[in-house]
């Protein structure tokens, strides 16, 4: 018996009883006098008001067919209230499973997304956006044997980056491979030129030694030779420079201190095929 039902029986009931006596556990033996919103009970002349729906929890009626009847409707009432308080628990049971597996299940994902190799990048992307990627070339792939070989010059193990020759002054420019990016101080610009910095690698830099022999090559008419350096078995020659002009900066030495540094801006002057001719 749902509540609506349990209400219009109670209602039904206390109609019939009106005119009956009933006992109140507080003022004694009354009589039902009217059935509206309320009930009215009067108690040796004096009529009390009472709330229909909690009525027979303090009167009892005279009549024991009605209290027997009251006592069924009662039970009834009672097993559907017991019925939906289990069901309304099961519902909450079942919600609060419900998300109990839906965190399990964001917590695995957020585990395998922090546990998920990164996707690896491409040679390209491991380039910042300063780098002018369609001025690198990439064929032929020398070692530093070849590079050693055609030069005459040492760079095996802590080769110079500057190496000046009677004939020519040879430039290694080194990028070096992180775990997933470049890290480089020289590069191809979008002005089609190539910037080589400066040796000396703490305090300010001077235009002595591999610095004043890129400038004389260039006063000399000596042809400079350009590789960039990726591995001992990786030398990509960029080809014959010439300088267009040089310039000093304000950049960090390798302590981190700000210094005055040589940056010398190269032009590309022959193809790829003089060099390895």
């Amino acid at each position: 018996m749902n509540n609506l039902e349990y209400s219009n029986k109670i209602k039904e009931i206390l109609t019939g009883l009106v005119g009956k006596e009933v006992t109140n556990k507080r003022f004694g033996k009354g009589t039902i006098v009217e059935i509206g919103e309320h009930v009215k009970v009067d108690f040796n002349g004096t009529v009390r008001t009472m709330a229909k729906e909690k009525f027979f929890d303090f009167n009892t009626p005279a009549d024991q067919s009605v209290i027997l009847e009251i006592e069924a409707i009662n039970k009834e009432h009672e097993i559907y209230v017991e019925e939906k308080r289990k069901e309304t628990a099961k519902r909450a049971a079942e919600l609060a499973e419900q998300r109990r597996k839906e965190a399990d299940e964001r917590k695995k994902q957020e585990e395998a997304s922090r546990h998920k190799p990164k996707a690896k990048k491409s040679f390209n992307e491991k380039f910042g956006s300063d780098y002018n990627l369609a001025l690198l070339n990439r064929t032929p792939v020398l070692t530093y044997n070849d590079v050693e070989d055609k030069h005459g010059i040492q760079i095996s193990g802590f080769g110079r980056g500057i190496n000046p020759k009677e004939d020519c002054v040879v430039l290694i420019s080194t990028v070096e491979e992180n775990s997933d990016h470049f890290t480089y101080h020289d590069k191809w610009n979008y002005d089609g030129h190539y910037e080589y910095s400066g040796e000396g690698s703490v305090g300010d830099q001077s235009l002595t030694k591999g610095n004043k022999a890129i400038v004389d090559a260039a006063e000399n008419g000596k042809p400079i030779y350009l590789y960039v350096k990726f591995g001992p078995q990786e030398y990509y020659p960029q080809g014959i420079m010439r300088l267009v002009e040089y310039k000093k900066v304000d950049a960090p030495d390798k302590n981190g201190d700000m210094r005055k540094e040589y940056v010398f801006i190269l032009e590309r002057m022959q193809n790829i095929k003089r060099i390895i001719s």
